[in-house]
């Protein structure tokens, strides 16, 4: 009877394993890889053998749309970089960050054991998953990890001009969170405790939504007002090298150009003015004595801004104009058609390249 039931299990297990590998060379079942409103949808994936690898695991529809978009995206040629993944995610619907994200090839049918094997072992409180596999000449499997420390109830990603756009949280946040917010023409708006009021879209264009409290940014996205969501990110693919501090400086300006003429801005124009202010707190950053706040415009509501950015080995000067956009602070006077002057400088210190953009207009 023993050796019976040991060849009865033996059976069953040969079965199951033809069974799922039956599965795993039917074409996968991808999930939509943009989305009308940002929202956390936690769900059971369509993919059979993408639900085997996740099960228990907190699978997000969304993510997983941002899953699959990188990995069709990688099936072209090329590993997606943190803007792209940034990007993926929010074209997907998810609002939050993205802490790690992980990709695995191989031959058509597998099971991107590799890639199940990298995945963490225990998942907190609002920390999401993103799996996906998509096939080319092989399969190629996705994962993205997401944290989101509150969850907001659903944001539309476009509204009509002249719309209401109403951050809401799903539940109430701690003391100290606040809600900022850019116009497609660079003014900032800042509004501290919830509940925010719900804002008119009156400028046609990207608003850029961010929250943020004590330990960081809660959450940060694209709303479209009067037009369709954008596909592609500003500035994907332009990769501009940091090989030398001249190089850099002629990156930092081709990339301020490029950044204006796809917001449909006026040029800057270096300034003699701005351009030693911009070295003296370079200088001063680089002896590490910080960077000095400069002193605000005499006239209120003049535009006026000094970014910072550190780029490590390897980093294109590209990085910092990202890191910017995806800032309030930043964004606000990069948009600002009003900040049509501006001083650019670059120094190397402590095996970092260090670029200050000082922004200002002609008084």
């Amino acid at each position: 009877m023993r050796l019976l039931l040991l060849a009865s299990l033996a059976a069953s297990c040969v079965g199951q394993k033809a069974k799922v590998q039956a599965m795993a060379d039917l074409t996968p079942r991808l999930p939509a890889p943009e989305a009308t409103v940002y929202a956390v949808l936690q769900s059971t994936p369509a993919d059979p053998i993408v639900a085997r690898q996740a099960m228990g695991l907190p699978w997000d529809e969304a993510l997983s749309g941002a899953a699959g978009a990188l990995g069709l995206q990688a099936g072209r040629g090329g590993d997606p970089d943190p803007w792209q993944v940034r990007w993926a995610a929010l074209r997907a619907g998810y609002p939050y960050p993205v802490e790690r994200y992980g990709l695995q090839v191989c031959a058509v049918g597998c099971l991107g054991e590799d890639l199940i094997a990298a995945l963490p072992t225990t998942w907190g409180a609002g920390e999401h998953l993103g799996l996906a596999r998509v096939r080319g000449g092989a399969d190629t499997w996705v994962f993205l990890a997401g944290k989101a420390r509150f969850e907001l109830s659903p944001v539309p990603r476009q509204l009509p001009l002249g719309g209401k756009l109403e951050i809401l949280p799903a539940a109430p946040l701690q003391s100290g969170a606040e809600l900022l917010l850019v116009s497609p023409e660079g003014d900032l708006s800042v509004y501290e405790q919830a509940p925010w009021p719900p804002v008119v879209l009156d400028q046609a264009g990207e608003w850029w939504v961010q929250l943020r409290d004590g330990q960081g940014e809660l959450a940060a996205f694209p709303v479209y007002a009067g037009m369709p969501a954008l596909a592609d990110a500003p500035l994907e693919g332009l990769q501009r090298p940091a090989t030398s501090t001249e190089a850099a400086l002629d990156a930092g300006w081709e990339l301020l150009d490029e950044l204006r003429g796809i917001f449909d801005g006026p040029l800057v124009q270096e300034d003699p003015i701005l351009l030693p202010v911009a070295r003296a707190h370079l200088a001063s950053w680089l002896r590490g004595e910080g960077i000095p706040e400069r002193s605000l415009p005499a006239q209120p509501g003049a535009c006026s801004g000094t970014l910072a950015c550190s780029l490590k080995p390897g980093e294109g000067v590209e990085r910092c104009f990202q890191r910017w956009l995806v800032s309030a602070e930043a964004r606000a006077p990069l948009l600002d058609a009003g900040c049509d002057l501006g001083g650019l400088a670059v120094g190397g210190a402590e095996g970092e390249l260090r670029l200050l953009l000082e922004l200002g207009e002609d008084g």
